[in-house]
């Protein structure tokens, strides 16, 4: 159990340091308000980069699928 805390610890600490890092966790704010706030926009901006992900992802299957698709229909080029 002690092994796997000190996991979580580390990915949590390398989220932080990378998050901070990026812009996305503030690395010091005044108060709780400004905590509340950042946490917010930090949320906000990954539910952002995550929709555009699903959507990129979702068009590279499309073409990976009409390429598949073209391939098997078309005739063997010689």
């Amino acid at each position: 159990m002690r092994r796997n805390r000190s996991g979580r610890l580390g990915l949590l600490a390398l989220v932080v340091v990378t998050g901070a890092a990026a812009g996305l966790v503030p690395a010091y704010a005044d108060g709780d308000d400004d905590v509340r706030a950042d946490k917010q926009r930090a949320d906000a901006r990954a539910r952002d980069m995550r929709t555009d992900l699903d959507a990129s992802l979702a068009r590279v299957d499309a073409a990976e699928r009409g390429f598949a698709e073209a391939e098997a229909t078309a005739p063997a080029a010689r």
